[in-house]
């Protein structure tokens, strides 16, 4: 069975993969000259920079199964206790986050009025099941302003650098959802969640690998060898019988290029569904609803500091900015050099191999833009280093210069699951129904982060199988 997979971001290559491995013959066409989408590292002057996520925030079983197979288990990096703390920005300054449902009504992030207002959340009534309700409207009305504020609103600027206005709670936080359906109550889901987080998430936790989370795409690349074609756009999909003709140009460097045509039984579309406009594609059910989701665009500025530099004890995961801190423009930092410092537990050792940042020195990276601040995402390098300078000094209580800087930028970056988004789902359902042997998989149709992706890859690969 010869399939094509268009786009070598997680979901297609995680497709890829699990069809080679079923005896499969896929072949997977991505249109730039490198794989595995936003997610990228690099090692710079003894820095350590991803170019989109930092760690993958809970593993599941796919996950944990795509890397047993993908030979990366050795290389599997765990972060440090430090990073399950969070800062959230109140009044300019970063504020401990609430750790456990126990800490609302005691962390100092929030009032006491907005405390007291938490401990009445278990009597709000629940929504109706086919209710659409935002992100905004939903934290407003089980826990107030002040938890939309300091709360929700970072939390979606951290996920999706999106509007907690118009993302839908049930389709972007769908296990937040499930809670008040299913419990009744969200802090009542959480003190019985709490009770059993450790069968939950198993031995997953937050991680990344040993050199970056670039291990991973690259590692299922090495893995498909030449069944990967790189700088491959695919310009056209004609159906024939009960198969498919795929065609586009191959780029060759600054030597132009060559088209092609092959034939395949199946296709897996991974790439991001915009792309889907710029293919010529057979005809069936309106491509409105997919090709108009709207995409987050973000920047990532990472500077590296002397540690005595920085004032900021850096005990943490990073910290959120809310919308309404008005005065500061950035999204929110992580503290990197804290989440993987290479220092053993065992022995205090200082590892360089797995360090984000050399010894003695720091390593923060910051996001702007978002649907907050769009256009910040495509500012020039020099005046996003300013921009994100500024604030991280009088945040972080920088005194000295950067040593190190880094800059990059996603026109669209993070697919926005709003208001509407089941149409978005249903119409991928219907093309799938429409067009047999076509599968669709990526980060806007199961969940935006790095385990979600891989999900839905294997998923469109078990259909593929069938």
């Amino acid at each position: 069975m010869r399939v094509a997979v268009i786009g070598a971001g997680i979901a297609g290559l995680t497709a890829a993969f699990r069809l080679r491995l079923a005896g499969a013959e896929p072949v997977v066409f991505e249109a730039q000259a490198q794989t595995g989408g936003v997610i990228g590292t690099e090692r710079i002057e003894g820095f350590l920079v991803e170019s989109g996520p930092t760690t993958i925030q809970a593993a599941n079983p796919i996950l944990d199964a795509l890397i047993r197979d993908a030979g990366l288990e050795p290389d599997r990096l765990p972060a440090s206790k430090t990073a399950r703390k969070r800062y959230i920005v109140r009044d300019g300054k970063p504020v401990a986050a609430p750790g456990s449902p126990a800490d609302l009504v005691t962390n100092s992030l929030f009032s006491a009025r907005a405390q007291r207002r938490a401990l009445r959340e278990p009597l709000i009534p629940k929504s109706r099941p086919a209710a659409e309700e935002s992100v905004a409207d939903f934290a407003r009305r089980r826990f107030g302003p002040e938890a939309l504020d300091y709360g929700m609103d970072p939390l979606v600027a951290g996920v999706y650098g999106g509007d907690p206005k118009r993302l839908a709670i049930r389709h972007a936080f769908p296990g937040i959802w499930r809670m008040e359906q299913e419990s009744g109550s969200i802090v009542r889901a959480l003190l019985q969640g709490s009770k059993d987080k450790k069968n939950r998430m198993g031995r997953g936790g937050m991680f990344s690998f040993r050199k970056g989370l670039g291990q991973l795409p690259e590692a299922l690349s090495d893995a498909l060898g030449d069944r990967l074609r790189l700088s491959t756009p695919v310009r056209r999909l004609e159906r024939q019988g009960t198969g498919w003709i795929v065609s586009g140009d191959r780029l060759l460097g600054g030597h132009g290029q060559t088209a092609w045509s092959e034939s395949f039984d199946a296709v897996v579309y991974a790439a991001p569904l915009h792309a889907l406009a710029s293919i010529a594609l057979p005809e069936g059910p309106s491509l409105e609803p997919l090709t108009n989701v709207v995409y987050a665009p973000l920047a990532v500025t990472a500077m590296g500091f002397r540690r005595e530099h920085v004032g900021h004890p850096l005990d943490g995961f990073g910290m959120l900015v809310p919308g309404v801190e008005r005065s500061i423009r950035i999204l929110g930092t992580l503290f990197t050099s804290s989440i993987f410092s290479g220092i053993s537990s065992a022995s205090s050792t200082f590892r360089s191999d797995v360090a984000r940042a050399p010894a003695r020195h720091v390593l923060l990276t910051t996001i702007i833009g978002g649907m907050r601040n769009p256009a910040l995402a495509s500012l020039p390098e020099k005046e996003a280093y300013a921009l994100v300078l500024g604030d991280l000094r009088s945040l972080l209580n920088i005194s000295g210069e950067p040593v190190f800087r880094w800059h990059t930028s996603w026109e669209r970056a993070v697919p926005q699951y709003n208001i509407g988004y089941g149409k978005t789902l249903a119409a991928i359902e219907r093309l799938e129904a429409a067009w047999p042997g076509w599968f669709m998989a990526g980060n806007y149709r199961m969940g935006v982060s790095i385990g979600d992706a891989a999900k839905s890859g294997e998923e469109a690969a078990r259909r593929c199988l069938l």
